[in-house]
């Protein structure tokens, strides 16, 4: 019977179609069983096992405990004993069987070779399993560990890598909804990735949402300002200044003077661009700067 790990959300196995918690294991043999599951189908020695659970400081009898843990995993847990278990025991050190085991990190590293190449509809498909697979978090019980870190870093790109093309490929088949929703999956994961602000952006505005275009803009451009010390692309900019435009009603002294601001932000982008003579009026620098800086599908009014 396969057994599948869980690492994002409370960690736990499956198996039978029974979920089995792990909250009720210490934190070492816990940790372990972690460890073991992110480096699925390869075997981490004792000593390297010993310096991550240990923090670089493993005690003396540390291949006694690690023993001991490996029991207790064992002996708790549906894992199987002895030669049979899937926690195999290998040459001076420990895997995870993957020919009878299932890691949920190890099916977000697969979707993400997957999409590569794969058709618009088919990768929208995977990265929507992506996001269903990363809910609740990779090891949210390990907040500091180094390893756990290492490995939310890891996922955390990919799932914004792969995600961001999602959100693409959902606005090229004329599903903006769904790009909407994997968009700000992609930007869950990585909030300076700018692209996935842009794809957010457009399939909002396919939506026809375009208050929400301005608040996302504003919200992007507060985490850039505020965190990197940078002003949004010039691109990004000149998605909300041709939705501002098209927006009905009229502007309120915010907006004007925001406005203001971007659009001699935008004129200063402009002026850099090799071969490039920048317009005089700012209704005519607006559309200049949507035909030179726009990608992708164009978008309707």
């Amino acid at each position: 019977m396969t057994v599948r790990i869980l690492l994002f959300g409370e960690t736990r196995l499956v198996v039978g179609g029974a979920t089995v918690t792990v909250s009720q294991l210490g934190r070492k043999p816990r940790n372990l069983l972690q460890i073991l599951a992110i480096n699925a189908g390869h075997v981490v020695s004792k000593e390297r096992l010993a310096e991550l659970l240990w923090e670089d400081r493993p005690p003396p009898a540390y291949i006694a405990g690690l023993e001991s843990y490996v029991s207790v995993l064992r002996h708790r847990l549906p894992l199987g004993a002895g030669r049979s278990s899937v926690l195999a025991t290998a040459a001076n050190g420990y895997a995870i069987d993957i020919d009878r085991c299932e890691i949920d990190l190890g099916e977000l590293r697969r979707l993400g070779g997957e999409g590569t190449g794969a058709t618009s509809a088919r990768t929208v498909r995977l990265c929507e399993r992506a996001a269903a697979l990363s809910v609740g978090g990779l090891l949210p019980d390990e907040a500091y560990a180094g390893w756990a870190l290492d490995a939310r870093a890891e996922s955390d790109a990919l799932l914004a890598d792969l995600l961001t093309r999602g959100a693409q490929s959902a606005t090229a088949i004329g599903r903006p909804e769904r790009a909407v929703a994997l968009a700000l999956a992609a930007i869950e994961h990585g909030a300076h990735r700018e692209d996935a602000w842009q794809h957010l952006m457009r399939a909002q505005w396919f939506t026809g949402r375009h208050s929400d275009v301005l608040r996302s803009y504003a919200r992007l451009r507060s985490r850039l300002v505020e965190e990197l010390g940078q002003e949004p692309a010039a691109e990004t900019t000149a998605i909300y200044l041709t939705v501002l435009s098209e927006s009905t009603g009229a502007l309120d002294d915010d907006h004007r003077s925001e406005l203001r601001l971007l659009l001699h932000l935008l004129r200063q982008s402009l002026d850099g661009l090799p071969g490039h003579r920048t317009p005089p009026l700012d209704s005519e620098l607006s559309m200049a700067a949507s035909r030179l800086l726009m990608s992708g599908p164009r978008c309707p009014a």
